[in-house]
């Protein structure tokens, strides 16, 4: 069952060395600036935050669902957030260094100047998602679906890419068999993704014999 906990409860309980916050219902509009770094918020729900420039560092958000938040400029570094449900969510400017978003859905959000380094997002899923200035360098973009999301707006040095689904150039005919093949994997370089600096070797694969092979970029 999720229990409501308004702000000034949060952070007193915070204060005092709380940090299991799991199953809760968050709704406040103030929360700019505060600290939860460690804090347990698996499986809560927040409608509406608005959490800026804040200290997420490490918060455990696994099965959280976020809908209509802003967290501007928000430290998420090494979060969890895996099986998370994002919608209509502000992560420009925010920090996400390390973090982890396995299985997760970003529907309909703003990532523009984000800097998620090193973070992994096997299996996740993108829609209708802005990515301008987006620092995706040495990521893991094994993604399940991306619709209406230019990858091309964000910077993707050394990131792994596979997208089962979904994105444009994605799919080949397979070399060997004739099959279909899918886009399995990207290697950068430099640059940004579809730049004119940047170099690529693009794997794909066969859905029906496993050939596999290369084209360079």
């Amino acid at each position: 069952m999720v229990k409501f906990i308004n702000t000034s409860e949060l952070i007193e309980r915070y204060q005092r060395g709380e940090r299991n916050f799991q199953s809760t219902l968050i709704e406040a509009k103030n929360l700019d600036k505060i600290n939860l770094t460690g804090a347990d918020l698996s499986r809560s729900k927040f409608y509406g935050c608005v959490i800026r420039q804040a200290n997420l560092s490490g918060v455990n958000l696994t099965d959280a669902y976020i809908h209509r938040c802003k967290f501007n400029g928000t430290n998420l570094s090494g979060a969890n957030l895996s099986d998370t449900s994002l919608h209509k969510v502000n992560l420009s400017d925010t920090t996400c260094i390390g973090s982890i978003f396995k299985r997760s859905h970003l529907v309909d959000s703003n990532l523009q100047n984000a800097n998620f380094t090193a973070a992994d997002f096997s299996d996740a899923n993108f829609a209708s998602l802005k990515l301008n200035g987006v620092n995706f360098t040495r990521c893991n973009l094994s993604i399940v679906y991306v619709i209406n999301t230019e990858l091309n707006e964000a910077i993707l040095t050394d990131a792994i890419v596979c997208i089962r689904k979904g994105y444009r150039n994605s799919y080949r005919v397979c070399v060997k068999c004739g099959g279909d093949a899918y886009h399995s994997g990207t290697t950068f370089t430099s640059g940004a993704f579809g730049s004119g600096n940047t170099e690529a070797d693009v794997y794909f694969s066969c859905y029906d014999c496993g050939h596999h092979w290369c084209e360079y970029k």
